[in-house]
């Protein structure tokens, strides 16, 4: 037979110097998956839903439903970006769970230029017929 054993202390606090700073107020703890930085690299692909993407480059040259995805394709001469976009199981909205840009320049921070590039073109576009959306 085996002695009951003593409960078990309980559990000190955390020291003040362990736990991570708090965000400052003026932060949000989550970025609006509508906003979108003024000068955007690719990075900023992911999270956006359909429509999002739609106003940050324009519509896609090519796409395809994939399921569970979809896939878009943008290009320019030099380079294609491919965005994979996925359910978002909550909201039931699609969006960028990731990308994936080629390009036939070798050059330091394509995939930079490339994104430039097809934010150049979507901009454009937009204002060739009128609409730019800011």
């Amino acid at each position: 037979m085996v002695p009951p054993s003593a409960p078990l202390p309980e559990p000190l606090p955390a020291p003040a110097e362990a736990l991570p700073p708090a965000l400052p107020p003026s932060l949000p703890l989550a970025s609006s998956p509508h906003a979108i930085p003024e000068h955007p690299g690719p990075k900023a692909l992911v999270g956006l839903d359909e429509q999002a993407t739609v106003r940050l480059l324009g519509e896609p040259s090519w796409t395809e439903d994939v399921p569970p995805a979809k896939y878009w394709q943008y290009a320019t001469p030099s380079c294609v970006l491919r965005v994979f976009f996925f359910m978002e199981m909550t909201t039931q909205n699609f969006r960028a769970l990731s990308y994936e840009l080629t390009s036939s320049d070798d050059a330091p921070n394509v995939h930079e230029r490339c994104f430039a590039q097809l934010l150049a073109q979507a901009s454009g576009r937009q204002t060739a017929h009128g609409n730019r959306i800011n």
